[in-house]
């Protein structure tokens, strides 16, 4: 709990952040919200502007640690001799959505390449 930034009682957010900007609370509709009070939204935004480097903000930061804040995980495993084992068909009917998933998870950093001897083609 030491660790936590103070929270004020009677927060008042005037300036965005570098990431909360003002477009990105409008797009959120926290001003327009009609469920919180007034304070209540003000410490809303106050909690997001804190915390704003551990938030996702764009595509590409979407399913990832930040490598600043975690290193790799690198995970040892036995030598041995490899097994294979017959891919599964993808249907013709949903050929181009598995396609356009796989290139938007490399894009994004969530797939990456790997060179292991369970690699065939």
């Amino acid at each position: 709990m030491k660790t936590l930034p103070y929270i004020s009682p009677y927060p008042l957010v005037s300036q965005p952040g570098i990431y909360l900007t003002s477009e990105r609370i409008e797009e959120l509709g926290l001003w327009k919200n009609k469920f919180l009070w007034p304070e209540e939204k003000q410490l809303v935004a106050q909690v997001l502007l804190l915390n704003e480097k551990g938030l996702v903000w764009e595509e590409t930061e979407k399913e990832r640690f930040r490598d600043d804040y975690f290193s790799l995980v690198k995970i040892p495993v036995q030598k041995h001799v490899p097994w294979a084992q017959k891919t599964l068909p993808i249907l013709p009917k949903i050929h181009e959505k598995v396609i356009e998933l796989i290139q938007k998870n490399i894009d994004t950093g969530v797939y990456e390449p790997f060179y292991s001897s369970y690699h065939h083609q």
